[in-house]
Order: structure tokens, then C-alpha cells, then sequence
């Protein structure tokens, strides 16, 4: 008898203890699957956000990237100018993008001028080359001068502007 009732309580210890255990991982899975339905609801709240802010992230990238290369070409244009010497007279400054390149037409007093020019033109930050395309030396009333196009490539050869 005594051993019946022993035996009887061990049992019942064990189904206790197993109870206990059962109830104990039920309660750690319900708080594991609440907190993953919070995560879940969060990572629902944010991804719009997230996606968003992406988005305006490449946005910003792309206006940062453009607005360097329209530096790059202002500081091109303000080279030109700057080292334009007074004998010459510019008549078109065009910008291609396709290109980057810029055309510059003008008149100068002799051809050396225009090669001097072309020499500066060619020192300057962010020009690779330039090619004097013609330098043609006409006769007037008021004497002669020499008409020029030349054209200037930006460094990189990427687009400027």
C-alpha cells in the first residue's frame, strides 16, 4: 500500500512538474508570438516610411550629383571668361550637353591671340582638351581681325549641367 502511495505522489509530482513546464513554454511562446505580431506591425508602420525616405535619399543624391556637375560647369563658363583677354570679343558661348562640351565663337585681333587663348582655355580646371575648329583672318574697313571657333571638353567626360 505504502508503496502504491509512493508511487501515486512521484506521479503526480511528475505530472505536476510537467504541467508546470507545459505551461511555463506556453506562456514564453504566446510572449514570443506577441512580440514578433508587434515587430511584424512595426516593420508594416515603417516599411512606407522606410521606402519613402529611400526614395528621397536617391533623390537627394541625384540633386547633389547635379548640382557639382552644374559647379563644375559654372566654374568652366566663369574660366572662359576670366581668361578671355580684352582683345578678343566673344560673340556665342554654347553649352552641349550631350557632348560636354562648350563652343565658343569670337573675334580676335591676330591668330596668335587665339592660340594664346586656346593655351589658356586649356589650363583650366575641368578642361580635357581644346580643339580650335577654324581661326579665319578677314579684311575689313576698320582693319583685320580673326573670326574662331573652338570648343572645350569637360573633364570626366561625363555630363556637365
Amino acid at each position: 500500500h505504502r508503496q502504491v502511495r509512493e508511487l501515486t505522489t512521484v506521479g503526480a509530482l511528475l505530472f505536476s512538474v510537467l504541467a508546470l513546464g507545459s505551461a511555463a513554454l506556453g506562456v514564453a511562446m504566446w510572449r514570443e508570438h506577441r512580440l514578433a505580431a508587434r515587430l511584424d506591425q512595426a516593420v508594416a508602420e515603417l516599411g512606407p516610411s522606410a521606402k519613402r525616405l529611400q526614395t528621397q535619399g536617391r533623390s537627394a543624391s541625384a540633386v547633389g550629383a547635379m548640382l557639382e556637375e552644374r559647379r563644375r560647369l559654372a566654374a568652366m563658363l566663369a574660366g572662359v571668361f576670366g581668361t578671355t583677354p580684352p582683345v578678343v570679343a566673344l560673340e556665342a558661348v554654347v553649352f552641349e550637353r550631350a557632348r560636354s562640351e562648350i563652343t565658343v565663337r569670337g573675334v580676335g585681333d591676330s591668330t596668335q591671340t587665339i592660340l594664346d587663348y586656346v593655351q589658356q582655355l586649356g589650363r583650366l580646371d575641368g578642361v580635357t582638351a581644346v580643339e580650335l575648329r577654324y581661326a579665319t583672318r578677314r579684311s575689313s574697313a576698320v582693319g583685320e581681325r580673326v573670326d574662331f571657333e573652338l570648343i572645350l571638353r569637360a573633364a570626366g567626360g561625363a555630363d556637365v549641367g
